[in-house]
């Protein structure tokens, strides 16, 4: 029943006539949940059941009120956790634009851009932003919905520009086909996975805040782009997370690792740095491990989801 609402919801949302029918006529939460649910259906195009469980966790805790036991339908935001759903779909779509995964959304001319308009939203709460389903009325929406739940002690506008210069620092790198040290890798690491984090945890209300766990954004950062498939996904569009330190003594160059990826598959340097990775968040991840037990439940539950499917691989490593 909610696949075939989404497949309807999804035509409908595509059609640039009904969008201007809609956004003219709904209040703000409803185009909220349109443009939410077209996002998803990008992400399903893209790359079919790579998002569905997590979109569909994330439209529970956003949208789901246990205490009534009522799923609040298209109404966005009634549900436990409001700021869940559009926080994530914020950061991938960010994310998905950064490092070509996506076309740039209309009106503008680089990623540069786009992140220049977002950080101007930001500042500003998004006074002159007009409803739509945009990147821009998205925005405007999460910094609300951030700021009615984070404490004292947090500062969500800051936490959302640090993470769009880091998606502007993965952009540059792509169109200028840089090769980073392992001390920029890590860096980078620490803000585009990190302040993500930290803004989900205040999305689902937890006391629990990034800097308590600054394992998780070393380990999915590095064992996510030391992968196999992930270097032959991204070598052609010209991103590089190979440290130059490594790259530099295995005889290949991005260049060359463009043209054939699948080098570095028999490649006896980089299959070490690649042992290495799994070794160091090996060790990261018992850190964590122990961490994790002081933790709130919110927290527990956000970064066992994030790390279930490595767990094995972690836990086992020698």
């Amino acid at each position: 029943m909610l696949e075939a609402a989404r497949n309807s919801l999804s035509n409908f949302a595509n059609d640039p006539k009904v969008q201007e029918w809609v956004v003219r006529r709904l209040p703000n939460e409803y185009v909220e949940y349109l443009l939410l649910e077209n996002r998803y259906w990008v992400l399903e195009q893209r790359a079919p059941g790579k998002y569905t469980d997590l979109h569909t966790t994330l439209h529970i805790l956003s949208n789901f009120n246990p205490l009534t036991r009522a799923y609040i339908g298209p109404v966005s935001g009634h549900g436990s956790f409001p700021a869940a759903l559009p926080s994530y779909t914020l950061g991938r779509w960010n994310d998905d634009v950064a490092d070509g995964h996506e076309r740039l959304p209309t009106g503008y001319s680089s990623y540069v851009d786009l992140v220049q308009a977002q950080k101007e939203i930001i500042k500003t709460r998004g006074r002159n932003v007009i409803k739509g389903l945009t990147i821009e009325f998205l925005l405007k929406r999460v910094v609300a919905k951030l700021e009615r739940v984070q404490k004292q002690s947090d500062n969500i506008r800051d936490d959302l520009t640090v993470f769009l210069d880091a998606m502007q620092t993965e952009y540059l790198r792509r169109v200028n086909k840089t090769v980073s040290t392992q001390q920029e890798l890590s860096n980078l690491y620490a803000n585009s996975f990190g302040k993500p984090h930290n803004i989900m945890l205040i999305a689902l209300s937890s006391s629990a805040r990034e800097e308590q766990i600054p394992e998780l954004s070393q380990i999915l950062g590095r064992m996510f782009n030391s992968e196999t498939a992930s270097l032959n996904e991204d070598f052609p569009r010209g991103i590089c997370y190979i440290p130059s330190e490594v790259l530099s003594t295995s005889g290949l160059g991005l260049e060359e690792l463009m043209l054939n990826p699948a080098l570095v598959e028999t490649n006896p340097t980089i299959q070490e740095w690649r042992k290495g990775e799994i070794h160091d968040c090996s060790r990261l991840y018992a850190a964590l491990s122990e961490k994790a037990g002081a933790l709130d439940w919110k927290a527990r539950f956000y970064i066992k989801g994030l790390t279930k499917k490595m767990e094995p691989v972690l836990i086992n490593h020698p």
